[in-house]
């Protein structure tokens, strides 16, 4: 696999230039680690979400749909980035959805608070048990990363693990 990793200076408006690459240049995997944010307006289906970035920078659901491209896998370490709730159920899109619709075979995301200890044990086991798998076979990659990080927490733990889903198209 052929990992990247750009630079993004630290203001809020490098938006179009900075995440060009990601939302206009096909790529197998992404991975993004940031802070998940939904925000409510006054009427069902009038929320934005988004993830910012920790310099400010955001990439948000109207971002991804005006995209030319998509990857094929995504991977959205941040909170709420696939929730199911009243908006995304009644016609809404979160994040994930907004990349399956996109163009991308899998999304794997959180449903709602990613726990940071939980983010950091499963993200490499993820990726181990991707590597030298064909990605089709990304959903077996996430089951045997879910199994093992669970089996590793204390039963009150547990379900922290419910959050992470893996959504395939």
């Amino acid at each position: 696999m052929d990992y990247r990793r750009t630079h993004r200076p630290a203001h809020p408006a490098a938006l179009p230039e900075d995440l060009a690459p990601l939302l206009h240049r096909p790529a197998r995997l992404v991975h993004i680690a940031a802070h998940g944010e939904q925000t409510v307006g006054d009427r069902l289906f009038m929320a934005d979400d988004r993830v910012r970035f920790g310099d400010g920078l955001a990439l948000t659901r109207a971002d991804i749909l005006s995209a030319t491209a998509a990857p094929a896998v995504v991977y959205l370490s941040s909170c709420r980035s696939s929730s199911i709730d009243a908006e995304t159920l009644g016609g809404g899109l979160s994040l994930a959805q907004a990349f399956m619709l996109r163009g991308a075979r899998f999304v794997v995301g959180a449903t709602g608070n990613l726990d940071g200890e939980v983010a950091t044990d499963f993200a490499p086991r993820f990726y181990r048990a991707l590597m030298g798998r064909p990605l089709s076979e990304v959903p077996v990659a996430w089951r045997e990363a879910y199994l093992q990080t669970r089996a590793e927490l204390t039963p009150r733990r547990k379900h922290l693990m419910r959050m992470l889903r893996v959504f395939a198209r």
